[in-house]
């Protein structure tokens, strides 16, 4: 349902993210969901826990490693890596994990805090 809400939301209907049987014949072997809805959790990271409301990502950069398999349970996770006070900037680096820990996506974000 998210993966069908998403490419509503988005516009892309590719079929890699809709269709089975035609993405069952790429190398992914079945389909995948977007890159963007699973870097989303990145948003949600960032802006509703740390550091939350007053939060804006100002610049992200974002790696796909792997793909992320419709259905399956994954876990967004983040780390502090340097704070520019005088700027009220924080750069932080995360990652989508799967159940086992595999990382699936990672990238950094510039945050702006404005409070």
């Amino acid at each position: 349902m998210d993966v069908e809400n998403f490419a509503a939301l988005s516009g892309d209907f590719n079929p890699l993210h809709l269709d089975e049987k035609y993405a069952g014949s790429t190398m992914f072997g079945g389909t995948i969901v977007h890159g963007m809805l699973a870097a989303s959790f990145f948003s949600t990271l960032i802006g509703m826990l740390c550091p939350g409301r007053n939060a804006v990502i100002l610049q992200q950069e974002i790696r796909y490693l792997s793909p992320v398999r419709p259905g399956r349970i994954v876990k967004a996770t983040g780390k502090v890596i340097r704070k520019v006070d005088a700027l009220k900037i924080i750069v932080m680096e995360h990652a989508v994990k799967s159940k086992s820990g595999k990382v699936l996506i990672e990238g950094v974000s510039n945050i702006k805090v404005m409070r």
